[in-house]
Protein backbone atom coordinates (compact mmCIF):
# COMPACT_ATOMS: atom_id res chain seq x y z
CA UNK A 1 0.00 0.00 0.00
CA UNK A 2 1.63 3.23 -1.12
CA UNK A 3 1.48 6.26 1.16
CA UNK A 4 -0.17 9.27 -0.45
CA UNK A 5 0.92 12.65 0.81
CA UNK A 6 -0.88 15.81 -0.16
CA UNK A 7 1.54 18.69 -0.62
CA UNK A 8 0.13 21.64 1.26
CA UNK A 9 2.48 24.24 -0.20
CA UNK A 10 1.59 27.86 0.34
CA UNK A 11 0.99 28.36 -3.34
CA UNK A 12 -2.09 26.08 -3.08
CA UNK A 13 -3.36 27.84 0.04
CA UNK A 14 -3.57 31.27 -1.59
CA UNK A 15 -6.85 32.87 -2.54
CA UNK A 16 -7.92 36.20 -4.00
CA UNK A 17 -8.66 38.72 -1.25
CA UNK A 18 -11.65 40.90 -2.28
CA UNK A 19 -10.28 43.87 -0.33
CA UNK A 20 -6.87 43.66 -2.00
CA UNK A 21 -8.50 43.16 -5.41
CA UNK A 22 -10.73 46.21 -4.92
CA UNK A 23 -7.80 48.31 -3.73
CA UNK A 24 -5.71 47.27 -6.73
CA UNK A 25 -8.51 48.10 -9.16
CA UNK A 26 -9.11 51.51 -7.57
CA UNK A 27 -5.37 52.26 -7.48
CA UNK A 28 -5.04 51.40 -11.17
CA UNK A 29 -8.06 53.54 -12.06
CA UNK A 30 -6.76 56.47 -9.99
CA UNK A 31 -3.31 56.21 -11.60
CA UNK A 32 -4.82 56.19 -15.09
CA UNK A 33 -6.91 59.27 -14.28
CA UNK A 34 -4.07 61.19 -12.63
CA UNK A 35 -1.51 60.54 -15.33
CA UNK A 36 -4.07 61.06 -18.09
CA UNK A 37 -5.15 64.53 -16.93
CA UNK A 38 -2.04 66.37 -18.12
CA UNK A 39 -2.07 64.99 -21.70
CA UNK A 40 -5.82 65.56 -21.92
CA UNK A 41 -5.54 69.20 -20.83
CA UNK A 42 -2.67 69.74 -23.25
CA UNK A 43 -4.71 68.27 -26.09
CA UNK A 44 -7.59 70.65 -25.32
CA UNK A 45 -5.35 73.71 -25.83
CA UNK A 46 -3.09 72.88 -28.77
CA UNK A 47 -0.54 75.46 -29.92
CA UNK A 48 -0.67 75.30 -33.72
CA UNK A 49 2.58 77.24 -34.18
CA UNK A 50 4.48 74.89 -31.86
CA UNK A 51 3.11 71.90 -33.72
CA UNK A 52 4.11 73.35 -37.09
CA UNK A 53 7.57 74.28 -35.86
CA UNK A 54 8.03 70.90 -34.25
CA UNK A 55 6.86 68.88 -37.28
CA UNK A 56 10.06 69.56 -39.19
CA UNK A 57 12.44 68.50 -36.41
CA UNK A 58 12.10 67.58 -32.74
CA UNK A 59 10.77 70.74 -31.18
CA UNK A 60 7.40 69.17 -30.55
CA UNK A 61 8.88 66.74 -28.07
CA UNK A 62 9.98 69.31 -25.48
CA UNK A 63 9.41 68.47 -21.86
CA UNK A 64 7.31 65.44 -22.75
CA UNK A 65 10.34 63.74 -24.24
CA UNK A 66 12.38 64.41 -21.14
CA UNK A 67 9.65 63.00 -18.95
CA UNK A 68 9.37 59.86 -21.08
CA UNK A 69 13.14 59.43 -21.00
CA UNK A 70 13.15 59.71 -17.21
CA UNK A 71 10.36 57.15 -16.90
CA UNK A 72 12.20 54.68 -19.16
CA UNK A 73 15.48 55.13 -17.30
CA UNK A 74 13.66 54.56 -14.00
CA UNK A 75 11.98 51.42 -15.35
CA UNK A 76 15.29 50.02 -16.57
CA UNK A 77 16.98 50.82 -13.25
CA UNK A 78 14.23 49.21 -11.16
CA UNK A 79 14.09 46.10 -13.34
CA UNK A 80 17.88 45.81 -13.07
CA UNK A 81 17.67 46.03 -9.28
CA UNK A 82 14.93 43.38 -9.18
CA UNK A 83 16.95 41.06 -11.41
CA UNK A 84 20.04 41.45 -9.22
CA UNK A 85 18.04 40.86 -6.04
CA UNK A 86 16.21 37.81 -7.39
CA UNK A 87 19.46 36.39 -8.76
CA UNK A 88 21.16 36.72 -5.38
CA UNK A 89 18.21 35.10 -3.58
CA UNK A 90 18.07 32.20 -6.05
CA UNK A 91 21.82 31.73 -5.73
CA UNK A 92 21.52 31.70 -1.93
CA UNK A 93 18.75 29.11 -2.09
CA UNK A 94 20.88 26.93 -4.37
CA UNK A 95 23.76 27.24 -1.90
CA UNK A 96 21.45 26.17 0.94
CA UNK A 97 20.42 23.10 -1.05
CA UNK A 98 24.07 22.03 -1.25
CA UNK A 99 24.76 22.43 2.49
CA UNK A 100 24.90 19.19 4.47
CA UNK A 101 22.04 19.47 7.01
CA UNK A 102 23.56 16.79 9.25
CA UNK A 103 20.97 14.14 8.41
CA UNK A 104 19.91 12.10 5.41
CA UNK A 105 16.19 12.54 4.57
CA UNK A 106 16.21 9.78 1.95
CA UNK A 107 14.40 6.50 2.71
CA UNK A 108 12.99 7.82 6.00
CA UNK A 109 9.33 7.58 7.05
CA UNK A 110 8.10 9.95 9.77
CA UNK A 111 4.91 9.96 11.83
CA UNK A 112 3.43 11.05 15.15
CA UNK A 113 1.68 8.93 17.75
CA UNK A 114 -1.29 9.95 19.89
CA UNK A 115 -2.77 8.03 22.77
CA UNK A 116 0.43 6.88 24.48
CA UNK A 117 -0.21 9.20 27.41
CA UNK A 118 2.24 11.37 29.30
CA UNK A 119 3.12 9.18 32.27
CA UNK A 120 6.37 9.29 34.16
CA UNK A 121 9.69 9.77 32.34
CA UNK A 122 10.60 6.14 33.04
CA UNK A 123 7.32 4.94 31.54
CA UNK A 124 7.78 7.07 28.45
CA UNK A 125 11.35 5.84 28.00
CA UNK A 126 10.17 2.23 28.30
CA UNK A 127 7.36 2.88 25.81
CA UNK A 128 9.77 4.34 23.27
CA UNK A 129 12.27 1.54 23.79
CA UNK A 130 9.71 -1.24 23.38
CA UNK A 131 8.06 0.23 20.28
CA UNK A 132 11.41 0.97 18.70
CA UNK A 133 12.46 -2.63 19.20
CA UNK A 134 9.30 -3.94 17.53
CA UNK A 135 9.64 -1.61 14.56
CA UNK A 136 13.34 -2.37 14.10
CA UNK A 137 12.46 -6.06 13.92
CA UNK A 138 10.33 -5.51 10.81
CA UNK A 139 11.86 -6.73 7.52
CA UNK A 140 13.45 -3.91 5.56
CA UNK A 141 13.67 -1.52 8.52
CA UNK A 142 17.25 -0.44 9.25
CA UNK A 143 16.80 1.83 12.27
CA UNK A 144 14.12 3.60 14.32
CA UNK A 145 14.29 6.62 16.58
CA UNK A 146 12.03 9.20 18.21
CA UNK A 147 13.05 12.81 18.72
CA UNK A 148 11.89 16.27 19.68
CA UNK A 149 12.39 18.86 18.42
CA UNK A 150 12.35 17.49 14.91
CA UNK A 151 14.58 18.86 12.12
CA UNK A 152 13.03 21.85 10.29
CA UNK A 153 10.07 21.86 12.68
CA UNK A 154 11.33 25.00 14.42
CA UNK A 155 11.17 25.60 18.16
CA UNK A 156 9.25 23.03 20.20
CA UNK A 157 7.63 20.22 18.27
CA UNK A 158 5.80 17.08 19.50
CA UNK A 159 7.59 13.75 19.59
CA UNK A 160 7.95 12.38 16.07
CA UNK A 161 9.09 8.92 14.92
CA UNK A 162 13.04 9.52 12.14
CA UNK A 163 11.98 5.05 10.52
CA UNK A 164 14.79 4.39 8.02
CA UNK A 165 14.06 1.72 5.44
CA UNK A 166 16.02 -0.06 2.74
CA UNK A 167 13.69 1.09 -0.05
CA UNK A 168 10.83 3.49 -0.68
CA UNK A 169 9.55 4.41 2.80
CA UNK A 170 5.99 4.84 1.53
CA UNK A 171 5.86 1.10 0.87
CA UNK A 172 6.29 0.39 4.61
CA UNK A 173 3.36 2.56 5.79
CA UNK A 174 0.82 -0.28 6.05
CA UNK A 175 3.26 -2.63 7.80
CA UNK A 176 4.20 0.00 10.38
CA UNK A 177 0.56 0.86 11.03
CA UNK A 178 -0.25 -2.79 11.61
CA UNK A 179 2.69 -3.26 13.97
CA UNK A 180 1.76 -0.18 16.01
CA UNK A 181 -1.83 -1.46 16.28
CA UNK A 182 -0.52 -4.81 17.55
CA UNK A 183 1.64 -3.05 20.11
CA UNK A 184 -1.18 -0.90 21.49
CA UNK A 185 -4.61 -0.70 19.92
CA UNK A 186 -5.34 2.73 21.39
CA UNK A 187 -2.47 4.43 19.55
CA UNK A 188 -3.34 6.77 16.70
CA UNK A 189 -0.87 7.47 13.89
CA UNK A 190 -0.96 10.92 12.31
CA UNK A 191 1.08 12.90 9.80
CA UNK A 192 2.74 9.82 8.33
CA UNK A 193 4.88 10.94 5.39
CA UNK A 194 8.34 10.49 3.90
CA UNK A 195 10.85 12.88 5.39
CA UNK A 196 11.64 14.16 1.90
CA UNK A 197 8.07 15.47 1.73
CA UNK A 198 8.50 17.07 5.14
CA UNK A 199 11.64 18.85 3.93
CA UNK A 200 9.87 20.09 0.80
CA UNK A 201 6.98 21.42 2.88
CA UNK A 202 9.41 23.26 5.15
CA UNK A 203 10.99 24.87 2.09
CA UNK A 204 7.66 25.70 0.44
CA UNK A 205 7.56 29.22 1.85
CA UNK A 206 11.02 30.05 0.57
CA UNK A 207 10.28 28.55 -2.84
CA UNK A 208 7.06 30.53 -3.09
CA UNK A 209 8.84 33.79 -2.17
CA UNK A 210 11.53 33.14 -4.78
CA UNK A 211 8.84 32.43 -7.36
CA UNK A 212 7.16 35.76 -6.63
CA UNK A 213 10.47 37.64 -6.78
CA UNK A 214 11.30 36.03 -10.12
CA UNK A 215 7.86 36.81 -11.55
CA UNK A 216 8.09 40.45 -10.44
CA UNK A 217 11.55 40.75 -11.97
CA UNK A 218 10.35 39.36 -15.31
CA UNK A 219 7.34 41.70 -15.28
CA UNK A 220 9.63 44.65 -14.56
CA UNK A 221 11.86 43.74 -17.51
CA UNK A 222 8.84 43.44 -19.81
CA UNK A 223 7.53 46.84 -18.67
CA UNK A 224 10.95 48.40 -19.23
CA UNK A 225 11.08 46.97 -22.76
CA UNK A 226 7.57 48.20 -23.52
CA UNK A 227 8.41 51.66 -22.19
CA UNK A 228 11.61 51.82 -24.22
CA UNK A 229 9.73 50.75 -27.33
CA UNK A 230 7.07 53.39 -26.71
CA UNK A 231 9.64 56.17 -26.38
CA UNK A 232 11.50 55.12 -29.53
CA UNK A 233 8.31 54.80 -31.57
CA UNK A 234 7.20 58.23 -30.39
CA UNK A 235 10.55 59.75 -31.38
CA UNK A 236 10.46 58.13 -34.82
CA UNK A 237 6.90 59.32 -35.39
CA UNK A 238 7.71 62.90 -34.44
CA UNK A 239 10.98 62.94 -36.38
CA UNK A 240 9.54 61.46 -39.58
CA UNK A 241 10.03 64.70 -41.48
CA UNK A 242 13.59 65.07 -40.21
CA UNK A 243 14.39 61.49 -41.15
CA UNK A 244 13.02 62.14 -44.64
CA UNK A 245 15.26 65.21 -45.01
CA UNK A 246 18.30 63.25 -43.80
CA UNK A 247 17.67 60.49 -46.32
CA UNK A 248 17.12 63.07 -49.11
CA UNK A 249 20.53 64.54 -48.27
CA UNK A 250 22.21 61.16 -48.57
CA UNK A 251 21.80 59.48 -45.19
CA UNK A 252 21.83 55.69 -45.42
CA UNK A 253 19.20 53.45 -43.78
CA UNK A 254 21.97 52.18 -41.51
CA UNK A 255 22.75 55.63 -40.18
CA UNK A 256 19.06 56.30 -39.54
CA UNK A 257 18.82 52.99 -37.72
CA UNK A 258 21.84 53.86 -35.60
CA UNK A 259 20.30 57.26 -34.83
CA UNK A 260 17.16 55.73 -33.38
CA UNK A 261 18.71 52.69 -31.75
CA UNK A 262 21.53 54.78 -30.33
CA UNK A 263 19.02 56.83 -28.40
CA UNK A 264 17.49 53.69 -26.95
CA UNK A 265 20.92 52.34 -26.02
CA UNK A 266 21.82 55.55 -24.24
CA UNK A 267 18.63 55.38 -22.19
CA UNK A 268 19.33 51.74 -21.36
CA UNK A 269 22.92 52.45 -20.33
CA UNK A 270 21.86 55.29 -18.06
CA UNK A 271 19.20 53.03 -16.51
CA UNK A 272 21.66 50.18 -16.00
CA UNK A 273 24.18 52.54 -14.42
CA UNK A 274 21.55 53.90 -12.03
CA UNK A 275 20.40 50.35 -11.33
CA UNK A 276 23.94 49.25 -10.48
CA UNK A 277 24.24 52.02 -7.90
CA UNK A 278 20.87 51.08 -6.38
CA UNK A 279 21.70 47.36 -6.53
CA UNK A 280 24.94 47.99 -4.64
CA UNK A 281 22.97 49.45 -1.76
CA UNK A 282 20.39 46.67 -1.99
CA UNK A 283 22.98 43.90 -1.77
CA UNK A 284 24.45 45.52 1.34
CA UNK A 285 21.03 45.56 2.93
CA UNK A 286 20.44 41.91 1.94
CA UNK A 287 23.71 40.64 3.41
CA UNK A 288 21.98 38.99 6.38
CA UNK A 289 19.65 37.06 4.01
CA UNK A 290 22.33 35.77 1.64
CA UNK A 291 24.11 32.44 2.00
CA UNK A 292 27.23 31.42 0.10
CA UNK A 293 27.42 34.77 -1.71
CA UNK A 294 30.55 36.85 -1.25
CA UNK A 295 30.06 40.56 -1.86
CA UNK A 296 33.12 42.50 -2.98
Amino acid sequence: MALKYKNQSRIYAKAIDPVVLAYTALAGLAAAMIFGIAPALQALRPDVMDILRGSGRTGGLGGGRRLRNIVVVTEVALSFVLLIGSGLMIRSFSALQRIDPGYDPNNVLTFRLFGSGGGQPQERAAFIRDLRGRLEALPGVESVTASTPFPLAGGYSPLRWGVRTKGDPAQYAAVIRAEVAKFRSNLLIAEMQPMEALVKRAQAGTRFSLLLIGVFAVIAVILACVGLYGVLSKIVRQRTAEIGVRMALGATPGSIFNLVVGHGLRLSLVGVAAGMVAAFGLTRAMTSMLVGVILA
